[in-house]
């Protein structure tokens, strides 16, 4: 959204006295198999959440900017940010936040055909815990070659797994019958939906009917905000990654 906790105040208060939507894009809140997620948790199927973990990987190679530091690049702003917003949906704000690992694995790649060295980090693993006291693992990177993208949940209950990839299980596994689900797995149905029509949809709605957006909202973001104020200091800036 912005550069810091404090900017994100700022535009959301400015927002809101001006009678104004603010909405920040974070396409996975439109997935359909996270709205089931979000159900899934809301109906009890899990029992009590426990832990979560979040893989995103690939979209390297694509632009330069992506792997530059001083454009904003980086697998932290590009693809860990999506998975830290999912989490903060699911769970709410979080309460602690550790970088585990930060590196640049690959200095020298091959982007739109042209050999170019880059400085921002291409892997990343963090965690986190809700105020809620749900442990979050995410791992993010700039690597892998086809893009990847998973959410797995563990309840006292049971467990939740779900991806936007067509070629991952999607799934709820109940210990014992919960919230319209039996015991045992049940496989979701995971079908496509552009997921940018669907967020600008919901946004021009807002607007037309004069509501707040459902999702995406500025203070989502704050929330995001403060997590990575947490994760990287008052700067919001990833430490220098080793090669």
């Amino acid at each position: 959204m912005c550069e810091s906790p404090a900017e994100a105040r700022s535009l959301k208060a400015r927002a809101d006295a001006a009678g104004r939507n603010l909405m920040v894009g974070f396409v996975y809140r439109f997935a359909p198999i996270f709205e089931t997620a979000v159900e899934v948790l809301e109906a009890g199927a899990l029992g009590t959440p426990v832990m979560a973990s979040f893989r995103i990987g690939g979209r390297g190679s694509h632009q330069v900017w992506k792997h530059r530091k001083a454009e904003g690049g980086g697998a932290i702003n590009e693809m860990m940010v999506h998975m830290l917003d999912m989490a903060i949906w699911f769970f709410g704000p979080m309460a602690r936040a550790d970088l585990l690992t930060c590196e640049l694995l690959r200095p020298r790649r091959v982007i739109q055909g042209v050999e170019e060295t880059v400085d921002a980090e291409d892997f990343v693993q963090a965690r986190f815990r809700s105020a809620g006291g749900v442990e979050v693992a995410i791992e993010a990177d700039l690597l892998t070659p086809a893009f990847s993208q998973h959410a797995e949940i563990q309840g006292d209950n049971g467990s939740f797994f779900g991806s936007i990839t067509a070629d991952k299980p999607c799934y709820v596994h109940c210990i014992e019958p919960a919230g319209g689900y039996p015991a045992g797995r049940t496989d979701i149905s995971n079908p496509h939906t552009n997921l940018f029509l669907a967020q600008m949809a919901e946004f021009i709605s807002a607007v037309r009917d004069g509501r707040p957006p459902r999702r995406c909202t500025a203070g989502d973001s704050v929330l995001l905000m403060d997590a990575l104020n947490a994760l990287l200091g008052p700067d919001n800036e990833a430490p220098a990654c080793t090669t």
